[in-house]
């Protein structure tokens, strides 16, 4: 398994990049967004970090490239869809940013799934039925002690329990760090449904 790439971009286009790591040259699938920061980084002869998901199939052999982990996560959800490969999971986030993958599944948002391409009505129904509960009841017990400050600036120790604790895991399940997701929620009413907060969470993550 190839977790990561860290090298010279010596080619991109509108789906693929190619980084050279010990002179030999990786073709990596990569959404727009992370081809785009590739040739930023070729233009400035900058050397280049891709997070990577390595597909294995009896007929292929495919190397998926991501600019961050929270793209990765994302594309690694979709492929846990039945019937979603690799391709498809590449299409739907390369229309949407992980954030807004998120938004759509926890808000039964098929419409917006559906501008990806080639996925229809169908298939994204079945991508919402079988990834809203995994974002949003993620280990569900979790508590977490951990030190938070609010408005005020002051330092505060809290235990993290009930809707809030399960937003914060979905937040993690989609790859953003346990301190950012609880930073997102610092101020967040404790009393509102997990989906509320994953989405409350989101766009202020998004908003980064």
């Amino acid at each position: 398994m190839i977790y990561s790439l860290h090298g010279q971009v010596v080619h991109t286009a509108t789906n693929a990049v190619v980084i050279e790591c010990g002179g030999v040259g990786y073709y990596a699938r990569v959404t727009p967004r992370t081809a785009t920061d590739c040739e930023g980084k070729r233009l400035r002869a900058e050397a280049a970090m891709l997070f990577t998901v390595m597909s294995v199939s009896e007929n292929n052999v495919s190397l998926f490239g991501f600019v961050d982990p929270e793209e990765r996560a994302a594309f690694e959800l979709l492929g846990s869809v039945s019937g979603i490969g690799g391709r498809t999971a590449l299409a739907v986030l390369s229309e949407l940013t992980p954030q807004e993958f998120a938004l759509a599944v926890v808000s039964d948002d098929t419409k917006t799934i559906t501008r990806a391409k080639g996925i229809g009505a169908k298939v994204a129904a079945r991508i919402v039925l079988e990834l809203k509960d995994r974002i949003t009841k993620e280990n569900p017990d979790l508590k977490t002690l951990d030190t938070m400050k609010n408005a005020t600036g002051n330092v505060r120790t809290a235990i993290i329990t009930g809707s809030i604790a399960e937003a914060i895991s979905a937040l993690t399940v989609l790859g953003f760090t346990p301190q950012n997701a609880r930073a997102a929620l610092k101020d967040a009413d404790g009393s509102l449904p997990s989906a509320e907060l994953i989405k409350l969470g989101l766009r202020v993550l998004s908003n980064k």
